[in-house]
């Protein structure tokens, strides 16, 4: 009888969990971006929650035509250094067809008014990854989708 009452209880806690809505598995593992809003007119210094800090020097970004940004700009930084954030986001871990073992790593887009904004010509933006385990043998990659989204480390 306990054993039938467990079962129940059991496919009642499944059923009462569903959702109506139709969220992929990919949606609700999905990593959600950290969001920040700064000025472009001065120096701005982002720490994301992960310990990840990211120096952005006044007047880096301008819009598609090459005019510097001047309104309000969202920054969004998602952070990726667990192993179980990587495969949710499904990122190919390849580069010329080698795999590779990473210590992490990070998204950063900025937007004005809807709009992807780019980096000007002749600045950076200078990124300190949080120092964990082995990272003095990891190098930096820069990953390129190609035409299937796929992901290649270069």
């Amino acid at each position: 009888m306990k054993k039938a009452l467990f079962i129940i209880s059991v496919i009642f806690l499944i059923i009462g969990c569903q959702s109506n809505d139709e969220i992929s598995l990919y949606e609700r593992l999905r990593k959600k971006p950290e969001t920040f809003f700064i000025n472009n007119q001065s120096d701005t210094l982002i720490q994301g929650k992960e310990g990840t800090l990211i120096f952005i020097e006044k007047e880096s970004f301008t819009n598609q035509d090459g005019n510097i940004q001047t309104d309000s700009i969202k920054i969004e930084l998602k952070e990726i250094y667990k192993i179980e954030d990587i495969l949710a986001q499904r990122i190919s871990m390849k580069s010329n067809g080698e795999l590779l073992e990473t210590g992490g790593m990070i998204n950063v887009q900025a937007f004005s008014n809807g709009n992807e904004l780019q980096l000007k010509y002749g600045k950076e933006v200078v990124v300190h990854f949080p120092k964990k385990g082995n990272s003095d043998e990891m190098n930096l990659f820069y990953g390129l989708k190609d035409t299937t989204q796929v992901i290649e480390w270069e």
